[in-house]
């Protein structure tokens, strides 16, 4: 059986695999994670560049969506 801890982590490695993070970014925040207390600003440190690459994505993905609605509005 897996313990809900295994779980929340494969939730969040989902998550993170999901929204584009690479593999290796996954498995150095994992390895971080579990070596415990003194790590937590790297930690963070990947989880925000992760999040600035997304923001800048959707960004991007909200200019193209406008420049095609103002096409179709066209």
């Amino acid at each position: 059986m897996y313990a809900e801890a295994h779980i929340e982590w494969l939730m969040i490695c989902k998550t993170l695999r999901a929204s584009g993070m690479p593999v290796r970014a996954i498995a150095r925040f994992v390895d971080l994670a579990q070596s415990g207390p003194g790590t937590e600003a790297e930690r963070l440190g990947l989880l925000r560049d992760h999040q600035h690459r997304l923001t800048a994505e959707i960004a991007e993905l909200s200019s193209r969506l406008a420049h095609i609605s103002s096409k179709i509005g066209i």
